[in-house]
């Protein structure tokens, strides 16, 4: 009988080798962004899997929204204990959510890949790690040792010691101004970081800056309060403070054994994932009663917060609305593309523009938004500058990344394979072809292999912003899940639209206003760009109607300091 590896991370790859050495057996890899790394380490031709159906990301996602606000209400009674508002703050929704997303998504890829290799013998390799932040965990291999019992398959599950998280710490408080109209927490806007540093300055507020454990980002010309370990924060609340966390322990972990245990059947590994859970709940606890210790006699009157929780949002959501602060929140990435961890408080949530689609909290709500405007001056497309209307010669494609969480969302294959269409169809056309990999989330080695194009070309493709690659285009066309960098697109003038090949979750479908740049499928796409082609007015027209949608969608926007400064 055969045997197979299984390998769903780069930190599985060594204990992998170790098991090739010893054994005459082949690496599987679920996503393809392994394919190159298990390549690099010389495991020769891995088994790939070409991924998730049509529909499995889709729903997995949607059932994993619906099991963290399940969590979330059934933690209510108990959180209220140490804050008011805390259930409404939607403490660790952000975690559970990609926790449940990443359960329901690997068992259905267990479905199809389980079945395909009946007659072999697997190996599963299991990290010491319950999921959490950036970090590899047992999951996604008891879910394939859930899939290999129910078969009755032949499996040895190894497990390992893997890098996991940091110990926790928190923002140092003691470090903030004495006197502050707005407290500030931005983890993950990395983008937009000199641009939202530049409008705290221009509002003229007083702002205190938390720094975050994860995913920090430093805006430009203010100084944040650095990170202190928990022990400390423990020892400022001193023993009456811990203690009041610590009551609720027993009976917090009940309620999350009893919305885990359906979906994770080991009992040792389960009681993992709870004890993380649970320290995560604790450390918001107690970030939380020193917000009050610190702040609450005199509180700021605004709150300034991006969409990602890295870790503390609940606290200070909570913090805030307990006190009567105005709550606003930014997109960490101009939009707000998945459901506000929120589940009854109403912040004022800025965003681009050209959003798809309302921001909604846990119960889909519709919450108050803003249009939030964005550095970059608009410019009409080039193509009417045009006295006499000519052919477009150069399409740009644009790929965006095709796993998130570990798993991969597409059909490899036939998204090579519509690719690949695309480029044939352009080159019967006698339009040149070229191709934009987002380079950290492509799997450059095996997508040059599929196409026959050389890697250096992807990579010098990849090179610079998608704005420097797009000016080189008459026309772009984006391909699968749509890339905020659309945005920029549009408002520089570069004619552009979108092919979907499978059905698109909110997280995607809401990144770029379908009214300004249209969602086709294959045929139909294609169809249309044929007839633009071949019609040059019509292309003319388009890019008009584009350019005009484009400017609609930025009525009413303001920078930054307005919004702050507003009542």
């Amino acid at each position: 009988m055969s045997e197979i590896v299984v390998v769903v991370n780069r930190f599985d790859l060594p204990i992998a080798a170790t098991l090739l050495s010893q054994r005459d057996a082949q690496v599987l890899v679920a996503d393809p962004l392994l394919q190159n790394h298990a390549q690099a380490q010389g495991m020769a031709a891995p088994l790939l899997e070409p991924g998730l159906d049509a529909h499995a990301y889709l729903r997995a996602f949607r059932q994993a929204e619906q099991a963290a606000l399940q969590l979330n209400r059934a933690l209510a009674p108990l959180l209220e204990h140490w804050a008011p508002n805390a259930a409404a703050a939607a403490w660790s929704s952000h975690r559970t959510l990609q926790m449940f997303s990443t359960l329901f998504c690997y068992r259905d890829i267990w479905k199809h890949v389980v079945p395909a290799h009946a007659q072999r013998s697997w190996h599963v390799l299991l990290p010491s790690n319950p999921h959490d932040y950036g970090v590899h965990s047992f999951l996604p291999g008891l879910t394939l040792v859930d899939a290999l019992q129910a078969a009755g398959i032949s499996h040895t599950a190894y497990g390992y010691d893997c890098p996991g998280a940091d110990a926790f710490v928190l923002p140092d408080l003691r470090q903030l101004p004495a006197e502050m109209d707005l407290l500030c927490h931005l983890p993950t806007c990395f983008h937009d970081a000199a641009y939202f540093g530049e409008e705290l300055h221009a509002s003229g507020l007083r702002c205190g800056i938390l720094s975050s454990q994860r995913y920090d980002v430093a805006l430009p010309g203010h100084t944040a309060t650095g990170l202190i370990d928990l022990a400390t924060v423990a020892a400022e609340l001193g023993a009456e403070g811990r203690a009041r966390i610590d009551a609720l322990e027993v009976e917090i972990k009940e309620v999350l054994l009893s919305h885990l245990r359906p979906h994770i059947l080991q009992r040792s590994f389960l009681l993992k994932q709870i004890d993380s859970l649970w320290e995560v709940l604790a450390l918001q606890g107690l970030f939380y009663l020193w917000l009050e210790q610190r702040l609450g006699a005199k509180p700021p009157a605004q709150l300034l917060i991006s969409n990602h929780d890295a870790t503390v949002h609940g606290a200070l959501m909570s913090f805030a609305q307990n006190h009567g602060m105005k709550i606003t929140v930014i997109p960490h990435s101009r939009v707000h593309n998945s459901l506000l961890k929120t589940d009854g408080l109403k912040p004022v949530c800025l965003h681009h523009g050209m959003q798809d689609g309302p921001v909604l909290d846990l119960s889909e709500r519709v919450l108050p938004s803003r249009r939030l405007s964005y550095p970059g001056a608009w410019q009409a497309p080039q193509v009417l500058a045009q006295v006499e209307a000519k052919p477009f010669q150069t399409l740009g494609l644009i790929l965006n990344g095709i796993s998130g969480n570990g798993v991969c969302v597409v059909d490899f294959d036939q998204y090579i394979a519509d690719i690949d269409h695309i480029r044939s169809w352009a080159k019967a056309r006698g339009i040149q072809f070229k191709l934009r990999v987002r380079a950290a989330e492509t799997p450059i080695g095996l997508v040059g292999e599929r196409l026959n194009i050389p890697a250096q070309e992807l990579l010098q493709h990849a090179q610079g912003s998608l704005l420097d690659f797009a000016r080189g285009c008459d026309v772009c066309v984006g391909y699968d899940s749509p890339t905020s960098g659309l945005q920029d697109l549009i408002r520089e003038g570069v004619p552009s639209l979108q092919i979907d090949r499978r059905p698109l979750s909110r997280l995607e479908w809401s990144i770029i206003d379908a009214r300004i740049v249209p969602r086709y499928a294959m045929s139909e796409g294609l169809e249309r760009l044929g007839f633009m082609h071949a019609n040059p007015a019509e292309f003319q027209a388009f890019a008009q109607r584009q350019h005009e949608a484009g400017l609609a969608s930025q009525l009413g926007a303001q920078p930054l300091r307005h919004w702050l400064l507003a009542n």
